[in-house]
This record gives structure tokens, sequence and C-alpha cells, in this order.
């Protein structure tokens, strides 16, 4: 019998998806639960997740700093690209796909009795993949269509 898993295999693999393929800026809809709370945005890869912040971190003085995460995380995009492809990808040594990234997110704390998922901006949050216990196929926001990277406050 195999040991139990401490991550979702399919997380793992939206995540895998959307580094692999960042280029194309995959946004999947999805609400996640964790430490009794429910998260609702939308997956992006941690390349989109980094040039986001520095977007919205710019008068703040950390865009270079962040700038410089997206661009790591693009290179190690294109390595675990080859890896995939090579058949010789261990997703396990790999930290950059230990984590969820989302855009416009929104916390839905465990007391919550209504929402109203137009009533303000979501942000930009990570979480470790091994700290979600449950996840749903929607968001509870409206994506963005514009071209650009919504700014995610």
């Amino acid at each position: 019998m195999s040991p139990l898993l401490n991550y979702d295999p399919i997380l793992l693999q939206l995540v895998l998806f959307t580094l692999i393929e960042h280029e194309k800026k995959i946004a999947v809809p999805i609400t996640v639960s964790t430490d009794g709370m429910l998260v609702s945005g939308y997956l992006v890869s941690a390349v989109e997740y980094f040039h986001g912040l520095a977007a919205q971190m710019e008068d703040r003085g950390l865009s270079t700093l962040l700038q410089q995460k997206a661009r790591e995380a693009a290179d190690e995009a294109e390595e675990i690209a080859r890896k995939f492809d090579n058949g010789i990808l261990d997703s396990t040594q790999e930290s950059i796909l230990h984590f969820l990234y989302l855009r416009d997110a929104y916390i839905l704390p465990p007391a919550m009795t209504a929402f109203a998922p137009g009533s303000g901006e979501g942000f930009w949050w990570r979480c470790r993949l091994n700290a979600v216990t449950g996840f749903a196929w929607n968001a509870f926001v409206e994506q963005n269509n514009s071209e650009e990277c919504p700014p995610a406050k």
C-alpha cells in the first residue's frame, strides 16, 4: 500500500501546467479550503504571480526584488519543462511546485454569512500545496479579461 500523499496530485498537475505554460497566462478559477477558510481566485503561474506583485509594489521599493523572483521563476519553468518532456521530473524536488499562486483572491472566513464578490478588489495570494484540504473548480470572483495582468491589491 502506498503512503498517503500530503498534497492533492491534481492540484500539483495544475500548478505544473500553469508554470510550464506561463507564457499563455493561464488562469484557472478555483476555490480552496485551507486552515478552516475558503480562498477563491484564479490559479496562475509563479511567474505571473511575481510579475503582478512587482507591479503592485512598485511604489514601495519591492519591484526590483519581485521582478528578479519572476525571472528566476521563468528560468525554473524552462528547466522543469525540459525535465517533464524528458520524463525525469521529480516534483518533490522542485520547491516552486509546492505552492499555489492565486490572482484576484478573496478569503471567506468560516463565520462569514454573506459574500458579495464585486464589493472590493482581490489580491495576490500564495499557499503551500500541502496546506490545502479541498478545492472546487470555480471561483467566487469574475475574471478580468484584459490583456494585461490585473493589478490585484
